[in-house]
């Protein structure tokens, strides 16, 4: 069972179904699909051999991402 757990969505089907694994996609809450979205658990663990007819259960969230760098914002003038 590869390790998938920090990929997006789409990277972790993709290396499961490489090794012959179907995918059950749930969300942890509220998912906002335009944000940073990523798999924070799976089941079964890593390393756990598994029957390629189950499902393999990731979840999804969205978890703190490196945000990108802030707009520079323009220094204060002194009001007089």
């Amino acid at each position: 069972m590869p390790d998938v757990r920090g990929l997006e969505p789409e990277p972790a089907k993709g290396r499961l179904g490489q090794v012959g694994l179907k995918v059950k996609v749930t969300a942890s809450g509220d998912i906002n699909y335009e944000m940073c979205v990523r798999v924070v658990e799976q089941d079964p663990a890593p390393g756990t051999e598994w029957d390629p007819r189950k499902p393999v259960e990731i979840v999804l969230a969205n978890p703190k991402c490196p945000e990108s760098s802030p707009p520079a914002s323009p220094a204060a003038t002194p009001k007089p």
